[in-house]
């Protein structure tokens, strides 16, 4: 991948943890998890298939966790194509469709202190490391 494709993933990431963002409503984070991912002609599914959304129950996981399998998502999308349409699906969503911390404490970045911030080698390791083990099968 090129540099100005590295770039513009970590443009991307720093957008979602931006303003107080986490990640995306669960109704506007299962639309991007089957266009961009379920739907995806070029990759092969037996390899490395993420794991879905939290749904229902898995709503209440912890907001740190959610943002990290968000962003693992994103990267993943990254890895196995379309990642300049999901880049500008995201980009376009209004924040009626972000899961938004209103207390978030702006820096020079713009990236909230009072939660964790997610660097790209912390979801590089969880796609690495993690999703091939937590989906055996697929």
């Amino acid at each position: 991948m090129a540099l100005k494709d590295l770039i513009a993933l970590q443009d991307l990431l720093n957008y979602c943890q931006s303003v107080g963002r986490f990640y995306l409503e669960p109704y506007a984070w299962e639309e991007m998890f089957h266009r961009f991912i379920r739907r995806n002609k070029n990759y092969d599914y037996s390899n490395n298939f993420p794991p879905t959304q939290p749904i229902l129950g898995g709503w209440t996981n912890d907001k740190e966790y959610k943002k990290l399998l968000f962003l693992t998502h994103i990267y993943w999308i990254y890895k196995n194509g379309n990642f300049k349409l999901v880049d500008r699906h995201i980009r376009s969503c209004d924040d009626d469709k972000w899961n938004i911390d209103r207390y978030y404490q702006e820096n020079e970045w713009g990236i909230e202190r009072q939660f964790n911030y997610v660097r790209l080698d912390e979801v590089k390791e969880e796609y690495n490391d993690s999703w091939p083990t937590k989906n055996p099968g697929y």
